[in-house]
């Protein structure tokens, strides 16, 4: 009987320790899954970018980094803060550049931006214009080269950003041109570009092929032409047969581009005519006649930088179509607009 009594006790205590074995086991290894489900979640992190500097200029030392391409570029105030970049002037029509001395180069870094202070007056002429270019490539945009309209920042600095290629290398230019007895007067200052930025996604404000009608649109003589567009499709078409008459599509919501910047307005035109090759079709924006261009170029794809329209919260955006000679026949055809911002 007592042999019984110690066998069950035994085996009883053999029990109790295999389950505390059993559970310490079991502890140990829901923690180590636990910690292994940890470390697998922390990996998975993306891992914080270093944000690179590859260029910066502040231009309190003077231009020892450019090189005057055209015109006698100078530094001075006023400016952000110390000095800042001086465009030249003159009182014939002229194009003045300026470019870094050395590439920058970008070909081994991604989410590349270029940021700038700036500040700008343009006279209301045809010709008169100031952009920034990277690489060949128009980046900003103050002024176009045919826009007839005077455009300035209200004598303040305005930051700037724009994203730039990845994987090449090329050279900061900076460019304005006058025509006699204008102006075209530009400021810049801490000029950066930086590398391993994160941008969101690219941000459309207007998209309109007009396929379901013109609703968004203000119309004179404008109508919705199908087959008018872009391989057939339907168009915002202008066909009028009279002299001195401009004509214009205006669109009704206000542009918000407060917030974003890199926008770019992209459409395509076609212009015909009968009895001469001027008539012509301008892009305006706030009133300001920013583009125009005319039907001896009588179809394009235009890409035009807003840059000087940037953090404004209500922009107005029309078309006109023009026809200067007596007795002319025009006919404007506007399709696939897309304004685009980088963020």
């Amino acid at each position: 009987m007592k042999k019984i009594v110690w066998t069950s006790i035994k085996a009883g205590g053999f029990c109790r320790g295999a389950l505390i074995v059993l559970a310490l086991f079991c502890l140990n290894f829901l923690g180590c899954t636990a910690i292994s489900q940890e470390n697998n979640f922390l990996n998975g992190l993306p891992v914080p970018r270093t944000i690179v500097t590859v260029f910066s200029e502040n231009f309190d030392n003077g231009l020892g980094a450019w090189s005057q391409l055209a015109g006698t570029w100078t530094t001075g105030a006023p400016a952000p803060n110390g000095s800042a970049l001086i465009s030249p002037t003159s009182a014939s029509a002229a194009t003045f550049s300026i470019a870094t001395l050395n590439n920058i180069d970008l070909t081994n870094y991604s989410g590349c931006r270029l940021q700038y202070d700036v500040r700008y007056n343009f006279s209301a002429a045809s010709g008169v214009y100031g952009q920034v270019l990277f690489a060949g490539s128009v980046v900003g945009e103050f002024k176009n080269t045919a826009g007839t309209a005077a455009i300035s920042s209200s004598m303040q600095f305005l930051t700037r950003t724009v994203q730039l290629p990845s994987g090449i290398a090329g050279k900061l230019t900076i460019v304005t041109a006058v025509a006699t007895t204008t102006t075209a007067d530009v400021r810049f200052d801490n000029i950066s570009v930086t590398c391993n930025n994160t941008f969101p996604a690219a941000y459309a404000q207007l998209l309109d092929n007009f396929e379901s009608g013109g609703a968004n649109w203000s119309f004179d003589v404008w109508t919705i032409s199908a087959g008018a567009g872009v391989g057939g499709s339907a168009a915002a078409k202008a066909d009028f047969n009279y002299a001195g008459a401009t004509h214009s599509a205006s669109y009704i919501p206000n542009i918000n581009l407060q917030g974003h910047s890199g926008c770019t307005l992209s459409y395509y035109y076609n212009l015909a005519y009968s009895y001469a090759s001027n008539n012509n079709l301008f892009l305006a924006i706030n009133g300001l006649n920013i583009r125009t261009d005319v039907a001896t170029t009588p179809s394009l794809v235009v890409s035009q930088n807003l840059t000087a329209f940037e953090g404004n919260a209500t922009n107005a955006l029309y078309f006109g179509c023009n026809q200067p000679s007596n007795n002319g026949h025009a006919v404007c055809i506007i399709d696939n607009l897309n304004l685009n911002c980088q963020q």
